[in-house]
């Protein structure tokens, strides 16, 4: 398995792993060039070099949507979790685009990063990489496909960087183990990043459905398989914490050159606002810089009360009146500051 972060080692620092907090969910069992991500090789199922450790037989099981038969093969995945935190932690970072924030991975050596559409929220803007160190770089971002989710940035300042290989998602399997780390609620030196282990419920071309608990400030943080290879970026969350959507990896990499073009890929007609609520609720989790929620001045922990002069309770309520506006048609908006409530007009955009 090839990293790329072995021009970091040096800078790793026991902390981190120690700061980690790791969630470990054992679901109910079911039967080149500087400039381009380092594309994996597919490996059949079976035959995957887990570690030195594990024999084949204990080590199969996180490749082949079963879960562990036995003690040994829980610790297999307990210990090769704790490995694999270990090596790709340096290039799991901390995205910042005005005010909103999220996470992201580089995967190429001179600094392309991958996160998501939502989280960069239009092309060309300056934004800010934080790596686990604490380590602070400038980016730009660059192009999206809304339709997926899928966004890229490139840090502007110039260097060699740690980055992560590149997986396939097209062959992942239904109730294959995969790991989820991001930076939940922003990054924080003290907690250092967050590592989830989850398993693959459902595929398609355009999305993965994982179980792999996400919250807020998860946004854009890699999804990797047990080789340590990229496959998914989390995008949404789905009914519950632990019901997750992620952008397969695939699709970035059909996409690629037109994403390091800085075009919007797949291009729309739909209404969009640029916002999204936290869980089931109508609080505001992340606000996309320069949407028209942005511009209205809708702010991150704001409750949405009221939207088109109708009632807004929680997603379900708010996703029924959003279905119903077009674009550019002008909306009132009533927000929930705090001890204030506050009126806002919002002119809804397209996506």
């Amino acid at each position: 398995m090839s990293t790329g972060t072995n021009n970091w080692s040096g800078r790793r620092q026991p902390r981190w792993v120690l700061g980690l907090v790791a969630l470990v969910a054992i679901a109910r069992s079911f039967g080149g060039v500087d400039s381009q991500p380092v594309f994996a090789q597919s490996v059949p199922a079976g035959q995957e070099q887990v570690n030195s450790g594990a024999s084949a037989d204990d080590s199969a099981f996180l490749f082949s949507g079963r879960a562990p038969a036995d003690v040994e093969q829980l610790k297999v995945l307990e210990q090769r979790s704790g490995e694999l935190m270990t090596e790709l932690l340096p290039a799991i970072v901390n995205v910042q685009v005005g005010a909103a924030q999220g996470s992201g991975v580089v995967v190429s050596r001179d600094g392309y990063v991958l996160t998501a559409a939502h989280v960069i929220g239009r092309q060309n803007l300056n934004a800010k990489i934080k790596f686990p160190d604490g380590r602070e770089v400038n980016a730009k971002t660059l192009g999206m496909n809304r339709g997926v989710d899928s966004g890229m940035l490139k840090i502007t300042d110039p260097g060699n960087y740690p980055y992560v290989e590149v997986g396939e998602s097209g062959d992942l399997k239904n109730g294959q183990w995969l790991l989820a780390i991001g930076h939940p609620g922003g990054w924080d030196e003290k907690r250092g990043l967050v590592l989830r282990v989850g398993r693959l419920l459902y595929k398609n071309p355009t999305v993965l459905r994982t179980d792999c608990v996400l919250v807020g400030g998860d946004s854009g943080g890699p999804l990797f398989d047990f080789e340590g290879r990229v496959v998914g970026i989390h995008s949404r969350i789905g009914n519950a914490l632990w019901d997750n959507f992620h952008v397969p990896v695939d699709s970035f990499s059909e996409e690629w050159d037109q994403l390091v073009a800085g075009k919007i890929v797949g291009a729309s007609t739909k209404a969009y606002i640029g916002l999204s609520l936290s869980g089931d609720t109508n609080q505001v989790s992340e606000v996309a810089p320069g949407s028209p929620a942005d511009q209205a001045g809708v702010k991150k922990d704001d409750r949405i009360i009221k939207m088109d002069g109708k009632p807004v309770k929680d997603k379900a309520s708010m996703g029924e009146i959003f279905r119903e506006l077009k674009i550019g048609q002008k909306v009132e908006l009533v927000v929930q500051r705090g001890e204030l409530e506050i009126t806002m007009q919002l002119e809804v955009g397209e996506n």
